[in-house]
């Protein structure tokens, strides 16, 4: 996972975390919890997570596109943009 500020690599500010979850189907978001019923089939699923750490924005940088690039191996990457807009007093 990477991501890019107006195509500048900034994905050292984040965090990166990642974890690996019981799901029960597809339209399940959360992990096993109390009180879930107990399933004999179960999948796991990989969550890759970066949260934002270090990353401190100006006024310069209102506007600017921000892009996230997820990339798992076999399978067409995942991306993602924002354009950032910065509040200043």
């Amino acid at each position: 996972m990477t991501v890019h500020l107006a195509g500048r690599d900034v994905t050292n500010a984040f965090t990166f975390a990642q974890k690996l979850q019981f799901a029960y189907n597809d339209d399940d978001d959360d992990d096993v919890g109390v009180g879930r019923p107990h399933k004999a089939l179960r999948r796991l699923r990989y969550v890759t997570e970066r949260r934002q750490d270090a990353l401190r924005l100006t006024a310069e940088d209102d506007g600017k596109l921000m892009e996230c690039v997820a990339t798992v191996a076999g399978l067409g990457a995942n991306k993602t943009s924002a354009h950032i807009i910065v509040h200043c007093e």
